[in-house]
């Protein structure tokens, strides 16, 4: 019976354009010409999709996007355009400078290097002399200098004086009444009638007395009671004026001096105006300075 009605759909429908498939359909490839299971299976169907085709209905309503579909494949790379003009130059941006970092501790002190071993260079020319420099101050004025040979001690009497004698020092000492001559490195205290040296050394001393009868001088070292035993002089005339003459070589300390005494058994009194009218000098003491 199927057949039949198979037959007849297939006969009528022959000449008819072939309905629409729905492709949601299990029964594809159902159209002009439908199989025999398309039928079996789903006679509705087929009879209702044999019909002839009937006006074109109205379009349906636009239905609703479906979902994007995959990316297609990158297309080839296009061609470079051209360069396009330099733009202008920007303003010229303001670089802060950042705080100063902390100094790093000293690193260790490296390994002395090897000594160097090139020749000494030759030695360069005498440069030109400087200008002379301003003149210094003056300095202290050093001490005086020791005397030389020339250097002596004058003095002499012209009053008559009696002299103490028995072998006392005081009232025994000549007085001098006059300083004839001085050089430096002597002193004559007038005080004591004593001629000091400044220096130690060698000195020559000589003296003369004149005296009316026997008489006897010698040189006392000065502030003491000792008497340089080279330089006793004396004269035996018991009557009239005689001339004492005395010398000694002695040796005397700085500021050490000698003075005349009078070394007679009585006392002596000094005579003036003897053989003239003039001034006599009836005493002298001299000491020069030999090294």
């Amino acid at each position: 019976m199927f057949i039949k009605i198979a037959l007849i759909c297939l006969i009528s429908v022959a000449p008819l354009a072939a309905a629409p498939i729905d492709p949601n359909n299990v029964l594809d490839g159902c159209g002009q010409f439908a199989s025999e299971n398309c039928l079996v299976k789903n006679l509705n169907y087929y009879a209702k999709n044999c019909r002839p085709n009937g006006a074109t209905g109205a379009r349906g309503a636009v239905g609703s996007v479906g979902p994007t579909g995959p990316v297609g494949a990158a297309g080839a790379d296009g061609t470079n355009g051209t360069t396009g003009p330099t733009g202008p130059q920007g303003s010229t941006g303001f670089a802060a400078t950042g705080p100063t970092g902390p100094t790093s501790a000293r690193g260790a002190t490296g390994p002395i290097g090897a000594n160097g071993t090139g020749t000494v260079g030759p030695t360069g020319p005498i440069g030109a002399n400087g200008l002379i420099g301003p003149t210094g101050t003056n300095g202290p004025t050093g001490p005086i200098g020791s005397t030389g040979n020339n250097s002596f001690a004058f003095v002499y009497n012209t009053t008559s004086r009696v002299l103490v004698g028995g072998g006392g020092v005081v009232g025994n000492i000549v007085e001098f009444d006059t300083l004839g001559a001085i050089t430096p490195g002597f002193n004559f205290v007038n005080a004591q009638q004593l001629i000091t040296v400044d220096f130690t050394g060698t000195y020559l001393v000589e003296f003369t007395v004149l005296v009316p009868s026997a008489a006897q001088f010698s040189l006392l070292l000065g502030g003491s009671a000792l008497i340089f035993p080279q330089s006793v002089y004396g004269s035996s005339v018991p009557d009239g004026v005689s001339t004492i003459f005395g010398q000694a070589i002695i040796t005397l300390n700085a500021n050490e001096g000698v003075s005349l005494l009078n070394t007679s058994n009585g006392s002596i009194t000094l005579p003036t105006n003897v053989g003239g009218s003039e001034v006599t000098i009836n005493a002298s003491l001299i000491i020069q300075r030999l090294n």
